[in-house]
């Protein structure tokens, strides 16, 4: 197995050389072999190895015996592997009296490309857009409650303070509205005298957490683990359920078989009978 002249620069597609680098191809080409989902697993494992099988021009001597043991796959499954990157457009292979493979970069990998880069610049926007707004709501708070921001930041509690916020807000969809009922109910009818402002904050914004456990992240995922559990649940449920039929419904049958299909030899239930010899009902 022979991998040679790893992205040749002229081969590239103009696509590809308008958004990345040249450099970082083979690392581009591995991250979008991990993008595909329609690759199986054995052509990822075999693809996040390649680059330890040749030296830095793209080109080595190896076997699918050495994949292997690489990638602790079968034999079989390292050439199944390498037909799936085959026919996804990522290598194109020679079969001569050994293989020679050559990497590609097919358009669709390139698309995926894209796609992840812009999902990690949402990301990073909302996480500096939830930020900004936790400390939007803690400004307006401290605000109507005449309390310095400035004294009430240097607290031990305010840490917490501002991570219960910030949880409730990068779980909220309306980032309009949403931030704006919060503030409300932090500062609605607060008592005469506040003695700690924090410790009151807290204990107000964790009455609204559980008045909305839909800004709960580990409610969130608690609930997609409880429903996972539950699908499982059924599906063995369903599987005792048959496995229980089955053998119901094959249980004449083999009472049949083992009397050699002689009617006579039928098992019968003779019914009950009352005082007066007739059957009960």
């Amino acid at each position: 197995m022979r991998i040679t002249d790893a992205f040749p620069a002229h081969e590239l597609p103009a696509e590809y050389k308008e958004h990345f680098s040249i450099p970082e191809v083979f690392f581009r080409w591995k991250e979008a072999t991990g993008l595909d989902l329609v690759l199986q697993p054995r052509a990822v494992s075999v693809a996040a190895r390649v680059d330890e099988l040749g030296g830095v021009d793209g080109t080595a001597e190896t076997s699918v015996h050495a994949i292997s043991l690489r990638t602790r796959l079968s034999e079989r499954t390292v050439k199944r592997a390498i037909r799936d990157l085959e026919e996804r457009g990522f290598l194109a292979v020679e079969r001569r009296s050994g293989l020679s493979l050559r990497l590609r970069m097919p358009e669709h990998a390139i698309t995926l490309l894209l796609e992840e880069r812009q999902r990690r610049r949402d990301y990073a926007n909302r996480r500096e857009l939830n930020d900004s707004i936790t400390d939007g709501i803690l400004q307006e708070v401290c605000s109507h409650l005449r309390v310095d921001s400035v004294i009430a930041g240097a607290s031990g509690g305010w840490p917490i303070l501002r991570f219960r916020v910030r949880s409730m807000v990068s779980q909220m969809a309306d980032l309009e509205r949403e931030p704006k009922r919060l503030v409300r109910h932090l500062v609605d009818q607060p008592p005469g005298q506040i003695r700690n402002p924090v410790t009151f904050l807290i204990s107000r914004a964790s009455e609204y957490l559980q008045n909305n456990p839909q800004l709960s992240p580990s409610k969130n995922r608690v609930q997609t683990i409880a429903a996972a559990r539950n699908q499982s649940g059924a599906r063995d449920l369903l599987n005792e359920t048959t496995k229980l039929l089955a053998k119901k419904l094959a249980y004449p049958a083999q009472i049949e078989m083992a009397h050699g299909h002689d009617p006579a030899h039928r098992i019968t239930t003779s019914p009950k009978l009352d005082g007066s010899g007739e059957p009960l009902r």
